[in-house]
């Protein structure tokens, strides 16, 4: 995705003594922290059961990626204790919980506050796959039982429900901060994020800076992975037009809000589900402290093709040589494993020793040499 940048190579000479192992922890404020730069940020939760979605966000959990989800989205409740009857669904307890505050507040809980690390106050909705701004039938029954009467009924009519559709709580930017200090006093352990969209950052910056959030998200994967990378047939020269608009407003807002009375406020970047190890590392250089990995996260939400053998026998002999499948199979991490570690490696490669020394000074433009 940044192809047009790479990671610049530590100087010459003698190298400081590094720790054995990278620090990869992120403070978002003095008493709140990830263990990695990554996020799960929107995944299609609605596409699979319950049980499936609580095993998927179990799993991140347990890699240290940090997992935006409401409880009824998991098939649980945060305030259910966890048994040993209890199914896996419910016994599920993310260490590193985002709650989604969406404006129109489906599926929200009091639980879902009081339980999460970091408030996301989503301000930039997310499109279905018609390119519109819905909620999806199957999203609005996993949220609550008023949504679920209302799916129901547009399912037979094969619509879905606009975002914004009840009157929302957050109308207007300005509005931004009695909102923060009402979330705040309901959830004080947590942290209050604010996410905008590309074309409201610029408007928005002074307004999340005075509401005294602690983290701004920029959400690029609708405006650009739908629309740059889409125009003129998908063509290269409009994926790099994109590309390099994004990092260019990673740089620039970070300069912004260290010039402007924001230097603690924590970036978090949304960007389009092509973004490789490489490119997170490039964001987290120009300024990002997480990045989004959604599009490393969502083939776990895929359920596994049959192999080859077995699709042969099917259609053969009319049986299945494979043994049956539990319900709910096992989540195989093995890949995103390998993109963690990839990642590490490479911020390894520029010679720091947590993520904190790593800055703008840690990438180049092809063809600029490291003393320009």
């Amino acid at each position: 995705m940044f192809e047009f940048l790479r990671l610049a190579h530590p100087s010459l000479g003698p190298q400081p003594i590094r720790p054995p192992r990278l620090s990869l922890r992120v403070p978002l404020t003095d008493r709140i922290g990830l263990p990695l730069p990554l996020l799960a940020y929107d995944l299609p939760w609605s596409t699979v059961d319950s049980e499936r979605a609580a095993r998927v966000a179990d799993a991140l959990d347990e890699l240290g990626i940090a997992v935006a989800a409401l409880g009824c989205e998991l098939g649980t409740r945060p305030s259910q204790p966890a048994t040993a009857q209890a199914s896996p669904a419910a016994a599920v307890a993310l260490s590193n919980r985002f709650c989604p505050y969406r404006p129109e507040r489906y599926g929200l809980r009091i639980e879902d506050l009081t339980a999460a690390k970091v408030i996301d106050i989503r301000l930039a909705a997310s499109r279905d796959g018609s390119g519109r701004f819905n909620y999806s039938p199957a999203q609005m029954r996993r949220w609550d039982l008023r949504g679920a009467r209302k799916a129901d009924r547009n399912e037979s009519l094969d619509v879905s429900t606009p975002t914004m559709h009840w009157p929302p709580d957050v109308r207007t930017l300005e509005e931004l901060p009695g909102k923060v200090a009402e979330l705040r006093q309901l959830a004080p352990a947590a942290a209050i994020g604010i996410s905008l969209g590309l074309d409201s950052l610029e408007l928005g910056l002074p307004i999340v800076r005075d509401a005294k959030a602690e983290i701004l998200t920029i959400r690029a994967d609708d405006d650009l992975q739908r629309d740059a990378t889409t125009a003129n047939g998908g063509s290269s020269t409009a994926h790099l037009s994109a590309a390099r608009s994004l990092a260019n407003c990673v740089a620039r807002t970070r300069r912004w809000l260290d010039a402007h009375g924001g230097r603690q406020i924590r970036l978090i970047v949304v960007p389009p589900s092509e973004a490789d190890a490489g490119d997170c590392v490039k964001l987290l250089a120009l300024g990002a402290a997480v990045v989004a990995v959604d599009g490393w996260c969502k083939p776990l939400l895929a359920p596994r093709p049959p192999e080859a053998n077995d699709d042969w026998a099917a259609a053969t002999l009319g049986v299945s040589t494979r043994p049956a499948a539990p319900a709910t199979p096992e989540v195989d991490t093995a890949e995103l494993q390998s993109r963690i570690e990839r990642m590490i490696a490479l911020v390894e490669s520029t010679g720091v020793a947590s993520l904190s020394e790593l800055g703008p000074e840690h990438v180049r433009e092809w063809g600029r040499a490291s003393s320009e």
